[in-house]
């Protein structure tokens, strides 16, 4: 179950050989929801109905109950009848215990009771990962030894049997050494109340679909976030000044929420995350009708440290 005082339940169970990295496996389990499940409220003791739907989310560790990893994920589970989830599963470290766990359908604005019933989970069986096979018939082809390149100013000719690639000669040191999206988002630096606009964000027009070139950006959040485990954040989604005050506060809403979910989809607890959708109660250039480009400055998704000493244990 999980229930409305942020709290709920997971199973854990020791594998006999392990998940190894980069390696992938297919799992599946089947899964239902009753229209009944009556039980005390944790946080006001009156009896409720435990029927909101939920998710299972599936860990792996290094330990029993280990979070080391988010492996998989299932979409929200509110189906009465039995149904057959499938997962396939690619680890990115050798993982000795899986943990079965419910959970709120995320992103959430508060937490609720609700429940999943779980029954015949599969063994994790390896199949091919993606490109395998036609790997394994390709003919190998004898290495060809080439001259080491001596450092010139000049570009290189790289040949191939297709047409030739120019490129220029780049410093090793420059090119190991990427440049950050986000400059301010530094955990040594950071401060209570501080606000950083996640740049280079794109959503689909009118849409809270979070296009693929952001990916880079909300790495980098993900990053933040994960090596600095103390810090909880508001995730805050603004939009122009020109629509109607109740779609503003939806779609901003709606956006924050994305971001959210993509975090904790890549294993950033929900609990670290407040969401609020300002709408076009905040903007940054007050008139942006005929300015396009105000327009898309008043259009952002903002991180707020809230506080830089969170506790998940203590809230």
């Amino acid at each position: 179950v999980v229930r409305d005082n942020d709290s709920w339940e997971s199973v854990s169970q020791r594998l006999p050989a392990p998940l190894e990295s980069g390696k992938c496996y297919s799992f599946s389990i089947d899964m239902s929801r009753s229209p009944y499940y009556v039980s005390p409220s944790r946080a006001t003791r009156r009896v409720e109905n435990y029927t909101e739907p939920a998710v299972l989310r599936i860990w792996g560790g290094s330990g029993v109950c280990g979070h080391q990893e988010l492996i998989a994920e299932s979409d929200v589970v509110n189906n009465n009848e039995w149904k057959t989830f499938d997962f396939e599963i690619r680890p990115s470290r050798d993982l000795n215990y899986v943990t079965l766990e419910a959970f709120y359908e995320v992103p959430i604005l508060f937490p609720y009771n609700g429940h999943i019933l779980v029954d015949n989970a599969s063994a994790f069986e390896q199949i091919p990962c993606p490109g395998d096979q036609l790997m394994a018939v390709e003919t190998p082809k004898p290495k060809k030894e080439r001259p080491k390149p001596k450092p010139s100013d000049e570009p290189i000719e790289i040949t191939s049997q297709s047409n030739p690639v120019i490129v220029a000669q780049v410093d090793d040191t420059a090119a190991s050494q990427k440049k950050k999206l986000l400059e301010d988002l530094d955990g040594n630096k950071v401060k209570k109340g501080q606000i950083i606009r996640i740049e280079n964000l794109y959503f689909q027009a009118d849409s809270s679909v979070i296009e693929e070139k952001s990916f880079e950006v909300l790495s980098e959040v993900h990053d933040f976030l994960k090596d600095n485990r103390n810090i909880l954040i508001e995730i805050g989604g603004h939009t122009n000044t020109q629509p109607s005050t109740k779609k503003c506060d939806r779609l901003s809403s709606n956006r924050a929420k994305e971001v959210a979910l993509y975090l904790s989809r890549k294993g950033i607890s929900p609990k670290r995350m407040k969401i609020r959708g300002y709408g076009k109660r905040k903007p940054i250039i007050a008139n942006d009708r005929y300015d396009m480009e105000a327009r898309k400055k008043n259009q952002r998704v903002e991180i707020k440290i809230l506080s830089l000493n969170y506790s998940e244990a203590t809230g």
